[in-house]
């Protein structure tokens, strides 16, 4: 009995690190994406007129209209 125990507490420590991992990518993914976006943000805006928010939603809306088309 306490070799199955010991497996069942294996197995669920795995899948956690699995999920802890799978998430970890998708933040690493993601800050590289906000970081790759905020410096195209500064080569173009280089008045510092429109904010990083407002940047961000017009490409967000430009991806969505091309994804639609």
């Amino acid at each position: 009995m306490k070799g199955i125990d010991r497996a069942d507490q294996y197995l669920r420590s795995l899948l956690i690190s699995e999920e802890n991992c799978k998430m970890a990518k998708k933040k690493v993914v993601l800050y590289r994406l906000n970081c790759a976006l905020f410096n195209v943000y500064r080569t173009l805006n280089t008045n510092r007129k429109a904010k990083y928010k407002n940047f961000l939603h017009e490409v967000g809306r430009s991806w969505i209209s091309e994804v639609q088309k």
